[in-house]
């Protein structure tokens, strides 16, 4: 990942813990191990991502937004942090907002299946059927294992029963 962390010892070893952490699911940890990071004035939009992340995982959707849109800027080149933003707004309740962002990341990213699909399942939820069907067979062109994962997957109930959907899930 294209992260902005600096060549200096210190930094990167608070890096590795705060994501050795993350991934035990230590997540005070992973925030202590964060403010060496942020301190330090170096390497902003990795710790604004790991900061994400961690609020994420807490189920704190909002301040993860929030550090989501600071990653998203530091970070232009990641992906996580605009999969991570529209995850968040979708939860908040912000479905336009969701949507917009995954947009932007697909428009960015055109051969990222990642976009193509969650922008899929975002549109169906959205009831965008024809734009949903669009982007959900860009992804399986890409990526055919979201074939299966779409036959179950919860957020295209409002376009399930199109025979469109079924044509593209079955092939």
């Amino acid at each position: 990942m294209p992260y902005d962390l600096p060549d200096d010892h210190r930094i990167l070893r608070a890096a590795d813990e705060a994501e050795g952490y993350f991934l035990l699911e230590l997540l005070d940890d992973s925030m202590d191990s964060l403010s060496t990071i942020e301190k330090s004035g170096k390497a902003p939009g990795f710790a604004a991502l790991m900061r994400a992340r961690i609020h994420q995982a807490r189920g704190e959707q909002g301040p993860a937004a929030l550090a989501f849109e600071e990653a998203r800027e530091r970070l232009p080149d990641s992906i996580e942090p605009r999969i991570g933003l529209g995850w968040s707004y979708k939860r908040l309740g912000r479905l336009p907002d969701a949507i917009r962002v995954l947009a932007e990341g697909r428009r960015r990213f055109p051969r990222e299946a990642l976009f193509a699909y969650n922008l899929a399942c975002y549109l169906a939820l959205a009831e965008r059927a024809p734009e949903a069907l669009g982007e959900l067979a860009a992804a399986i062109g890409m990526k055919a294992s979201y074939r299966e994962l779409a036959r179950h997957d919860d957020d295209f109930a409002p376009i399930r029963d199109r025979e469109e959907f079924r044509r593209l899930v079955e092939e």
